[in-house]
């Protein structure tokens, strides 16, 4: 059984629809601001933005107990927690981990 028949049948389908269709425009503004990290002046707000993303992915998750997403969305959050005391962009290594991480949530 798929995960979206799986949630159709535990929750109710406007939940179900409501988060699919959320899920789908922040895994869009992902990547964008996952790319502007590099950006000095563009940073403090992507990052911002990213921590929103993945805060409402985590609480969406583990609201619907999806629970390799939630997992994965609270240890990206930890981790753009610490991004957010910086000041300067965030190193490439960072970025790159944070697009293969916007690739699995594709993928999802």
């Amino acid at each position: 059984m798929g995960i979206v028949k799986h949630l159709q049948e535990e929750f109710d389908y406007e939940i179900v629809d409501e988060f699919l269709d959320h899920y789908e425009v922040m895994i869009q503004m992902m990547e964008n601001a996952i790319m502007a990290l590099s950006s000095v002046e563009r940073y403090k707000d992507e990052v911002e933005e990213l921590f929103r993303i993945f805060h409402n992915l985590k609480s969406a998750s583990g609201f619907l107990h999806l629970d390799s997403m939630h997992k994965l969305s609270a240890l990206v959050e930890q981790i753009l927690e610490e991004l957010r005391t910086r000041h300067e962009p965030a190193p490439q290594s960072t970025i790159d981990w944070l697009l293969a991480v916007s690739d699995q949530y594709a993928q999802w």
